[in-house]
């Protein structure tokens, strides 16, 4: 079973995702430690550095992740339509694209 992401060659995408998240998490509880380890004056700042990464890889992800075809953007489907803690299983269980019904199978 081939799921749409890696039939159309989108799984780096989410890799990219995974790790501008992790970045952001990263810097965002870590800023205060980092701020007392390198005296830096605001350490508030690496905080909020965390979570604009954040943010920018989910905004990224919503508009990148989509469908060839129909330019349905899967990564936003599943985090709007799905249940709280499916979202993820839903996008990498699919083996078709929601919208087009296009197979992974089919060459898209």
């Amino acid at each position: 079973m081939n799921s749409m992401l890696s039939a159309t060659n989108q799984n780096w995408k989410m890799n990219v995702f995974y790790i501008s998240l992790g970045m952001g998490a990263f810097l965002m509880f870590g800023g205060r430690y980092f701020g007392d380890l390198f005296s830096i004056a605001h350490p508030a700042y690496i905080n909020i550095a965390g979570v604009l990464i954040g943010l920018i890889s989910f905004f990224v992800a919503c508009v990148s992740i989509k469908c060839p075809d129909c330019k349905d953007k899967w990564f936003w489907r599943a985090v709007s339509k799905s249940k709280s803690g499916d979202w993820l299983f839903w996008l990498k269980s699919q083996i078709s694209g929601p919208a087009c019904k296009q197979g992974a199978n089919n060459g898209t």
